[in-house]
């Protein structure tokens, strides 16, 4: 620059010959002996080096314009002169200094708080007497791991970087670029990029930095921009006059609306705070998220209402008092009024009384779908006891420790499950229509609202279930909030589909009849038949739904097969993600439906957050979590308990009255998910859900932060499964993952390592001994070895895909017409990577309930008659066949319109005649 002053001032000027060319500094560096020392320090990183920070961003078309923004502050020089003391007093340099306040604030947007830095540095090395004066980049980077939860306190911390940073610049002749080639080769060009940056040029000589120090012959800079590809935010320090000038050039479009604002103003504050005084030095969080969001968060969670006063039953036999002949629970071939109802439970309640019963004292409550599931619950409750819902399905091993871990008083079951081997010791009662004679009125046993109601059981990591306590006063609480949302009234039918094993359950039977409304239960077995469904809506008048999103699907695809159906006004959806298309799908299906996305864990009753679905945005990931229900909070928080700032990602907490006791007698899993905030004194439990608040307080949801996963609205820990496959005695080691099916949805996949060779159907049948149904993977592939990563974890990337891993199965053509047109059907529905074969299990490729539904449509229109119930039965193409020659082919009639008559007079039909 200052020759470039020179000859702008006289351009006749001669300037000294330089005896060298950038080109000549390139080539003495690049035949420069290599530095092992410094390759090696740099390799042995490449997979503890973490990857950039991971802001939040928005998408982008590809090819869209990159424009830069500069927000820029300068630190007076009084103020600078301060800052650079405190430093030099703590053993940390102004640039590193500055750098580490920079990666607080990022680390305040940033999903983790460990992430690597792109510092650039000025590696001109004295080669020459010359090379001062030569024109070229002579940029080097330094890929610097910051870690902003090293130390308790910002000054420990800010000393870790600088430890840091004098290592990697002793190890600098290997170069920037040359690790970031390496990390792309080993990790994929993602892995690599590293587009958040930090320049400093204190010390060095820069004229013409601001207005009080002019470039002679050129004036003063008036505006500056860096623009760097691959680059997405860089931070520039320089010193101006006697103060210090701060910039942030950021591609402004790439990040959503006010976070850059938010960060920069966080770094500017911080850097101010610090040349105050010691106080932010030794903060353990010197920045904070903006006071207008924390603001936001405080009112959507200012949910106080009033405190639920009674027990979780004790609004059924109120109701039950007033409209005694009303029917309470409606199934195919029958029903019971709430007096019917009402004196079963009572009958329940004295039989588990005369059984020694005790308040608080379990009792197991294991049946098929059916009324007597409903008088169970309800006499228990009514008896002071706790109810455990534990399914029949469940392998028999899995029902004794159930029955054993929660020390059950009783079992309570149906006449044809009656003769199973409950353990020694706990009484097996039936209940039947004899065993349940109307009692007379008796009291109910004396409880409190925060006394335990009933123990849950959760997939458990360790293999072992997790029971989840839920106390009345949480769930009535729940329930009273959603009837109100709602607008439950007697009017209303209302659906049960859920298994009583699963909390949606819990919303059926007590939220239902606490309005004097009517449950609906489908027969046993029918938990996927949604013509089942369809006969019930419409022989009994439906009118809200409660499932997961699968099962809605489900029936919504049923039904769009037979046009519009009004009568449905309110489907609530939970348990698992929403599809985008379905909203759409509903409304289309079932004119005027009201549409409400639900929330929330097990472990805090039912739900806690919710978020009417009027309309989806093309711009949408997901349909949003929400906000929190009545008496509960939602929180997004950081490692430190901090809340998020808007778009920032963190972990979801919920508070308020739903909250759970704990886990049944596991006090360590207890202290691990339940935790007292350290500023608030609010009781949570972390979810393990990730999510990110908007500006306007709701959350998003964005899935899990451990190897936890939901399918069907199942909560399943991967890890349960791996523990039964290792259990077994030929198997070695075995992974779990999740697959993506060809229409969406998830299926568990095993991958294992076994000592001799296994057959994979003998192996599943013996996981169904130990696991429930939707846990034993429908897809078992058996490796040599599971690949690793070099530090020793799981290398799931690596797992071979299952589309393109040989399962053993011999392609088997189609040989007749019927197996030619289903082989079209299936393909066009799983879209295998190669021909399908008809003997392959269609599960095992990606086969689900509302593809089988679509194959049965499918099915129909070529004139094939195939049932739903055939596709689970008969699993692959050969065997559908044949079910569909057994049942013959659907006539079907062509009509055609007469066009030629026209307007012609035609006779009255039979109800004209009458009428």
């Amino acid at each position: 620059l200052s020759e470039w002053a020179a000859l702008y001032a006289d351009p006749e000027c001669e300037l000294p010959p330089i005896d060298v060319s950038f080109r000549d500094y390139c080539q003495a560096v690049a035949s420069g002996q290599q530095d092992e020392t410094a390759r090696d320090y740099w390799l042995d990183r490449l997979d503890t080096l973490p990857a950039a920070p991971e802001l939040p961003v928005v998408s982008r078309e590809p090819g869209s314009p990159t424009r830069f923004v500069r927000r820029t502050h300068e630190l007076s020089g009084e103020r600078w002169r301060s800052l650079r003391r405190t430093a030099q007093a703590r053993g940390v340099t102004p640039s590193v200094l500055l750098c580490a306040a920079y990666a607080e604030a990022l680390a305040l947007w940033a999903k983790e708080p460990r992430f690597t830095l792109n510092v650039t540095i000025g590696d001109r090395l004295p080669l020459h007497p010359h090379v001062e004066r030569l024109i070229g980049d002579f940029t080097n980077l330094v890929l610097l791991e910051v870690d902003t939860e090293s130390a308790d306190t910002f000054v420990d911390r800010a000393q870790n970087v600088q430890r840091r940073l004098w290592q990697d610049l002793e190890h600098r002749a290997y170069g920037g670029v040359r690790l970031l080639r390496e990390l792309a080769r080993h990790h994929g060009p993602e892995r690599a990029a590293m587009p958040v940056v930090f320049t400093s040029v204190l010390g060095q000589d820069m004229p013409g930095g601001s207005p009080a120090d002019p470039l002679p012959g050129l004036g003063h800079v008036v505006s500056a921009v860096s623009q760097t590809p691959q680059v997405t935010l860089d931070c520039q320090v320089v010193e101006v006059a006697e103060g210090l000038l701060m910039s942030w050039d950021a591609v402004e479009a790439l990040f959503p609306e006010g976070v850059l604002d938010g960060a920069f103003s966080a770094f500017v504050t911080l850097v101010e705070e610090l040349a105050d005084g010691a106080e932010a030095w030794e903060a353990e969080c010197p920045t904070t998220t903006p006071a207008e969001h924390t603001a936001v968060v405080a009112e959507v969670n200012a949910t106080e209402r009033p405190l639920p006063t009674g027990l979780l039953h004790e609004p059924f036999f109120a109701q039950a008092a007033r409209t005694p002949h009303a029917p309470a629970v409606i199934w195919s071939s029958g029903q019971l009024t709430y007096d019917e109802l009402a004196g079963r439970a009572r009958r329940v309640a004295e039989r588990l009384e005369h059984l020694g019963t005790r308040p608080g004292d379990r009792v197991v409550v294991s049946m098929r779908k059916g009324w007597e599931q409903v008088a169970a619950v309800l006499g228990v409750l009514r008896a002071g006891g706790v109810y455990v819902p534990v399914d029949p399905a469940l392998p028999a091993e899995r029902i004794t420790y159930l029955i054993e871990h929660t020390e059950a008083r009783a079992v309570l079951t149906q006449p044809g499950l009656l003769e199973e081997p409950w353990p020694s010791g706990v009484p097996g009662v039936a209940v039947t229509a004899e065993t349940t004679e109307p009692a007379p009125e008796s009291h109910s046993a004396r409880r409190a609202t925060t006394d335990l109601a009933y123990v849950i059981f959760t997939s458990g990591s360790t293999g072992v279930p997790k029971g989840v306590m839920i106390d009345h006063r949480g769930a009535r609480n729940t329930i009273e909030d959603i009837n109100e949302r709602i607008g439950l009234t007697a009017e209303d039918r209302v659906l049960a589909v859920s298994s009583l094993s699963f909390d949606l359950s819990v919303w059926d039977v007590f939220g239902t009849l606490a309005a004097g409304a009517a449950m609906v239960l489908p027969d046993p077995g029918s938990e996927r038949d949604p013509a089942h469904w369809g006969d019930l809506v419409d022989a009994h008048t439906v009118t809200v739904w409660n499932s997961v999103p699968a099962l809605f699907e489900l029936y919504t695809e049923h039904r769009a097969q037979h046009g519009p159906r009004a009568g449905l006004r309110t489907a609530m959806l939970s348990g698992d993600w929403i599809p985008l298309s379905l909203p759409e799908r509903a409304w289309g299906t079932f004119p005027g439906i009201r549409l409400l996305s639900l929330g929330g864990a097990t472990e805090a009753s039912i739900w806690s957050i919710h978020h009417p679905i009027t309309r989806v945005d093309p711009e949408w990931a997901s349909i949003p979590y929400g906000t929190a229900l009545a008496n509960q909070t939602m929180h997004v928080l950081d490692s430190r308990l901090r809340t998020r700032p808007p778009y920032a990602t963190g972990g979801i907490f919920i508070g308020g009255l739903g909250t759970a006791l704990g886990y049944w007698k596991d006090d360590e899993k207890t202290s691990q998910s339940f935790v007292v905030h350290p500023r608030t004194g609010e009781r949570l439990y972390r979810t393990g859900d990730l999510g990110r608040f908007r500006p306007d307080g709701t959350i998003e949801f964005l899935g899990r932060e451990d190897q936890q996963v939901k399918i069907n609205g199942y909560r399943i820990e991967l890890g349960e499964i791996d523990a039964a496959l290792t259990a077994h005695p030929d198997v070695t080691t075995a992974v779990t993952v999740t697959d993506t099916t060809g229409q969406g949805g998830k299926r568990l996949v095993s991958y294992l390592t076994p000592d001799t060779a296994v057959d994979t159907e003998e192996l599943r049948a013996w996981l169904r001994t130990k696991l429930p149904a939707y846990m034993v993977p429908p897809v078992l592939i058996a490796l040599d070895e599971i690949p690793l990563s070099s530090n020793g974890k799981v290398d799931r990337k690596a797992l071979p895909a299952p589309s393109r891993t040989r399962t053993g199965t011999v392609y088997t053509p189609p040989a007749t017409a019927v197996e030619h047109t289903l082989v079209g059907v299936w393909s066009e529905l799983l879209d295998p990577a190669g021909p399908l074969s008809t003997t392959a299990n269609l599960f095992e490729l990606g086969a689900d309930s509302l593809l089988a539904l679509r194959a049965t449509a499918a099915a129909d229109h070529h004139g094939l008659r195939l049932q739903l119930a055939d596709v689970f039965a008969h699993p692959t193409i050969a065997r559908q066949a044949l079910a569909v020659q057994a049942a013959g082919s659907v006539e079907t009639t062509r009509i055609e319109p007469d066009v030629a008559g026209w307007g012609e007079a035609f006779g009255l039909t039979d109800v004209q005649h009458a009428y």
